[in-house]
């Protein structure tokens, strides 16, 4: 799920990728929402 995130927030700016991504991942439990937001913030670096 990280990797996803790191994708998406290479396409798109952080914010967008994290509204787009947060409620389908908020479901699966803590360890995937965490999984977004790590993904996000490495993302652009």
């Amino acid at each position: 799920m990280a990797a996803v995130a790191a994708v998406l927030a290479n396409l798109v700016n952080n914010l967008p990728a994290v509204l787009a991504l947060l409620p389908l991942t908020a479901p699966a439990g803590p360890a995937q929402v965490l999984a977004v937001l790590i993904g996000v913030n490495l993302g652009p670096n």
